[in-house]
């Protein structure tokens, strides 16, 4: 499967980036979310991270948005969360679930049904 959509325009063909921005919870750290991105499943991802030895459970997907860009979408959210980051090297966040969605609001491919 193939993360890059073709989308014709008045110019011509442009290929765009596809992926996810994902928020990320754990049991283990109450209030505290991963931030990130994925050009994959959010929770083939949220399974990934949950493998390494220094996580006592799970993580879970508590939201996962289809976006354009995906690197720079999670740039994007990183810096309007800036002021919530725990620790300046790593992508977690005491931030609230709606500061979250607002911020990924920008990049969010928007759900569109076509009738025949």
């Amino acid at each position: 499967m193939t993360n890059i959509v073709t989308l014709r325009n008045t110019g011509g063909f442009t290929r765009m980036d596809i992926g996810y921005l994902y928020m990320l919870g754990n049991d283990c750290m109450p209030g505290i979310y991963k931030i990130g991105m994925t050009r994959r499943d959010p929770d083939a991802r949220a399974l990934e991270l949950s493998k390494a030895t220094g996580v006592p459970t799970p993580f879970k997907v508590l939201h996962a948005k289809k976006v354009f860009s995906p690197a720079l979408a999670e740039r994007h959210v990183h810096q309007e969360l800036a002021y919530c980051r725990v620790n300046d090297s790593r992508e977690f966040f005491r931030a609230r679930r709606t500061q979250f969605l607002l911020a990924a609001m920008a990049f969010e491919v928007p759900e569109v049904e076509f009738e025949v």
